[in-house]
């Protein structure tokens, strides 16, 4: 389930499909993230996961929202194993804190000691909420019923202004749900204005970003020292049979399939150049890289 709360109010749309419903409108549904992580889990959809943007923000979370909970016996049995096999560090004494109330954070600045007593909590159900960055979603399938996306845009770095793209936004939502846990996931998005509000609506459509190829993004030279480089083509007649085989070539064979022999055209006469530039070498009928080849591919030089 995809779930957008905003002002108060809310919308559902099921992963896949066109067509959503309004949220029941008998009870005012949260706008902050820790309020929304409350709210799930008081009616039964946690473990929640809440994305940030950054380690501090994961952190910072992780302590408000602990204070407002109990310890309890899970939490006081992580907290030990913290203490066991983790060495001290700055977040450690947080951690510590957080799990003893069944809260973790999770980041890049952990040490592989306390990821792994971290994550195992998530597997054995220690956890009720986590606040983590990005890097979760690439991670083991843990056992989330709820995930939710505070903010739609990014606020600081190379991405600052630019809205969370559908292919990352998937990646993340994945995360609720788990077979064999949970019947039904949920992903709830907190648009923070009328600006993320219409991203959000876009973002649990089903329809899929255009896919674009990157090999017209490289010179021909480039992407054919590449190649020989990395032992992909070793032959000049393997070539053609590469580049039929790309996203490119049947991209292009839809739009302008004229332009496809030009392509291989190109890969040839890039071939002929390596050569005269001794970026490549041939032995017999062998394609190789020379050093100064190798080293180029690899500096990504033109």
């Amino acid at each position: 389930m995809q779930e957008i709360w905003y002002q108060g109010g809310g919308y559902r749309v099921i992963f896949g499909q066109t067509e959503g419903a309004e949220l029941d409108g008998s009870q005012t549904l949260p706008g902050s993230p820790l309020e929304a992580a409350h709210y799930l889990t008081e009616t039964g959809r946690g473990p929640v996961l809440v994305f940030t943007e950054s380690r501090r923000e994961a952190s910072d979370f992780a302590n408000a929202y602990s204070q407002g909970c109990k310890r309890a016996a899970d939490g006081f049995a992580v907290a030990e194993e913290l203490d066991l096999f983790s060495e001290p560090t700055e977040a450690s004494e947080q951690l510590r804190e957080n799990a003893e109330r069944k809260v973790a954070f999770h980041t890049a600045d952990l040490t592989p000691q306390e990821r792994r007593v971290i994550e195992q909590g998530f597997l054995d159900s220690r956890f009720e909420v986590c606040f983590a960055t990005s890097t979760l979603a690439a991670g083991v399938n843990f056992p989330f019923k709820s995930v939710v996306f505070p903010k739609l845009t990014y606020q600081w770095g190379d991405r600052q202004g630019n809205r969370i793209p559908r292919g990352e936004y998937r990646n993340m939502s994945g995360r609720a749900g788990r077979l064999g846990m949970h019947e039904e996931g949920y992903a709830v998005l907190l648009p923070r204005n009328d600006l993320e509000l219409h991203h959000a609506n876009k973002l649990v459509l089903p329809e899929n970003d255009k896919v674009e190829s990157q090999l017209v993004g490289l010179s021909m030279r480039r992407a054919v020292l590449i190649l020989v480089s990395s032992g992909i083509v070793d032959l000049r007649d393997k070539l053609p049979e590469f580049f039929q085989n790309t996203l490119y070539w049947h991209l292009t064979l839809e739009r302008n399939p004229a332009k496809l022999q030009r392509i291989l055209e190109k890969a040839e006469q890039a071939v002929d150049w390596l050569l005269d530039a001794q970026l490549i070498e041939q032995h017999d009928e062998t394609l190789l890289a020379t050093p100064f080849g190798k080293a180029t591919s690899i500096s990504g030089l033109k």
